[in-house]
């Protein structure tokens, strides 16, 4: 028999539509940030924020958030074809999202819990 290893999963709930918004936004200039500073690729930012299924979770309620995280997911077309363009393309949806960011305090709207998951390994 495995012995038991914790693992965490981390909760984020926001009652606010702005502050939904505005978390993403967020989310979405720590990527930029991140993949100027090459801590993660293009690549890896898709799977955070800039992939196919955000752009359709986020196009009923938040179309100008869904149409940065589009513009996101053609990061990898533009490096590869136009690699001398992608840092200005990048800041391009950087500035972007942070013209989405409008709150004032997140305190009210936001709740944080770990949940602790179990996992087995052998």
């Amino acid at each position: 028999m495995g012995r038991m290893e914790q693992a965490m999963k981390l909760v984020i709930e926001i009652n606010d539509e702005d502050y939904i918004k505005s978390f993403l936004a967020i989310i979405s200039v720590g990527a930029i940030e991140s993949i100027k500073e090459k801590k993660i690729s293009i690549h890896q930012s898709e799977n955070l924020l800039f992939g196919p299924r955000m752009i359709f979770m986020l196009k009923e309620y938040f179309p100008d958030l869904s149409d940065i995280v589009h513009e996101g997911t053609e990061m990898e077309n533009i490096d590869r074809l136009y690699p001398e363009k992608i840092d200005q393309y990048i800041d391009e949806i950087k500035l972007k999202s942070l013209e989405q960011i409008r709150f004032k305090d997140f305190g009210e709207y936001i709740n944080y819990s770990f949940e602790e998951l179990q996992k087995k390994n052998n």
